[in-house]
């Protein structure tokens, strides 16, 4: 996440709060099926896809996966955090096909064209410059690739916000930068 603001990179030093926010949803969704269960159905994934997840966190999509996926997949879990990289480790040990990168998302090193699948999950929100990041994305991409990238909407957990009585605080969080409503 180059050039994010200091308070972006210390939440995500390492998985502690990114836990605590998983767990949270975890522990109130009404979704009879998990997010990244979900998230991985939407997904076409061939055989023997050369597969890039940039902010990748802990790869828990991955973990919560690992009955699913396709023959001959490579994958490279990728992350700007050495923390959460070490966390996905720790998640994905023994996992066939794999490796792991610390990869700033706006300078992605894979070549032009050499990759089938890019995801980025949750994580576009944090990036500075979105513009590069989509067109590093386009420039890796294989001309029948697929990019896939989820966000939350502007009114997420807005009750918690509610709750505590900050709604002010709407405006600072960065999700509202990339969000459902100004994602296209």
């Amino acid at each position: 996440m180059s050039g994010s603001d200091p308070q972006t990179l210390e939440q995500y030093r390492n998985d502690a709060n990114l836990n605590a926010r998983i767990n949270l949803h975890r522990r109130f969704s009404t979704n009879p099926i998990s997010w990244n269960r979900w998230a991985f159905e939407q997904m076409r994934l061939p055989d023997g896809a050369r597969v890039l997840e940039l902010g990748a966190g802990t790869g828990l999509l991955w973990g919560e996966n690992r009955d699913r996926l396709p023959a001959g997949l490579e994958l490279v879990v990728s992350d700007s955090s050495e923390g959460m990289l070490r966390a996905a480790r720790e998640q994905l040990d023994g996992f066939p096909g794999l490796e792991f990168r610390q990869i700033d998302a706006a300078q992605i090193p894979d070549g032009n064209g050499t990759l089938d699948v890019v995801i980025a999950n949750h994580m576009l929100y944090h990036v500075p410059d979105r513009a590069t990041v989509f067109s590093e994305v386009v420039r890796v991409l294989h001309p029948n690739g697929h990019f896939y990238a989820a966000t939350n909407g502007d009114t997420h957990m807005k009750e918690l916000d509610d709750l505590i009585g900050k709604p002010e605080k709407r405006e600072m969080i960065s999700t509202t930068q990339f969000s459902l409503e100004n994602g296209a």
